[in-house]
């Protein structure tokens, strides 16, 4: 007797821990990564204080983005921009996804530029 009930115990204990887990997602599926995206066009408005920028397309639609603190911004001469250095009716690509109803930029640069940024080369070892 005591056998079953020290089983019986032991396994509602095991499915005390067990069952939170597999509802800790409603439908059980794992939630997934956001999907990349890209918008191209000019820049109708930059906001420094909110970091938030508004990107126009040739066909008209307008995007608000925003800025987080880890956007990389690059312009046709600073490799490594600042949001201020970002200009109305410059034309730029903003690299996004789509967070809590929002549009979070994560790279905003002009459509031309690499997407990496070069390293320079080491200097070669002399061999002797």
């Amino acid at each position: 007797m005591k056998k079953v009930l020290l089983t019986a115990f032991a396994a509602i204990v095991v499915l005390t821990f067990a069952l939170p887990t597999f509802a800790a997602d409603d439908d059980g599926v794992a939630a997934a990564k956001p999907k990349k995206r890209q918008f191209t066009g000019n820049v109708e408005a930059v906001d420094t204080a909110a970091r938030t920028i508004t990107v126009k397309s040739a066909n008209g639609e307008s995007k608000p983005f925003v800025c987080g603190p880890k956007c990389k911004f690059v312009t046709a001469d600073k490799p490594a921009a600042e949001i201020a250095d970002i200009k109305v009716g410059t034309k730029v690509t903003c690299a996004y996804t789509e967070e809590g109803g929002k549009n979070v930029c994560h790279r905003c640069s002009p459509p031309d530029a690499p997407k990496k940024a070069l390293a320079p080369a080491a200097p070669a070892a002399d061999k002797k």
